[in-house]
């Protein structure tokens, strides 16, 4: 009888003390996990963190681009028409080589540009303002004005007296002369 309640006591703390241990045991291992799982949820967080920065710097650089090209555009250029810019521009050209005599055709649409073709001829009267025209010209950005041909007939003294200019007037469009 002794025996068997030795046998008792002793089993019920080798049962007690089992049970502790298996509850330590699974809080550790537990534990562990949580550790593990937070561990790499705050590496993704700072992953996170770090992408958002640089897709901010990409985004505000994106910006930035976006205002240089609309810097370059004409005033009005979203109100207006792409005719009326490309005219708008003649007549700006115009000015440049006033006492000439100023040609166009007609428009011409292809798939990404619409553009009007001009002619310029005749007698050179200054040799400064036929340069600061022609300067005018290749410096517009949108619409832009390319220049084909440019002859110019010389005396026998090596003076200019003729010249005859043709190029034309582009605007960019998106798709089949449509609008950008």
């Amino acid at each position: 009888m002794i025996f068997l309640n030795y046998l008792r006591r002793t089993l019920f703390i080798y049962l007690l003390w089992g049970i502790i241990l298996s509850v330590s045991l699974s809080t550790f291992v537990l534990s562990t996990r949580i550790y593990t799982v937070e561990k790499g949820a705050v590496s993704g967080l700072r992953n996170s963190l770090t992408t958002m920065r640089v897709l901010k710097k990409e985004n505000d650089m994106l910006k930035r681009r976006i205002e240089e090209v609309r810097s370059l555009l004409p005033p009005g250029y979203n109100e207006r028409t792409h005719d009326y810019l490309i005219l708008m521009a003649i007549d700006d050209i115009k000015k440049g080589f006033q006492g000439y005599i100023f040609t166009v055709e007609d428009f011409s649409r292809g798939d990404f540009i619409v553009s009007l073709p001009f002619r310029i001829n005749g007698e050179l009267q200054s040799y400064t303002s036929f340069v600061k025209a022609l300067n005018y010209m290749e410096n517009k950005i949108i619409p832009s004005v390319r220049i084909n041909t440019i002859r110019m007939n010389v005396t026998e003294n090596n003076r200019l007296t003729n010249i005859h200019i043709s190029g034309e007037v582009r605007i960019p469009v998106s798709g089949k002369g449509g609008s950008i």
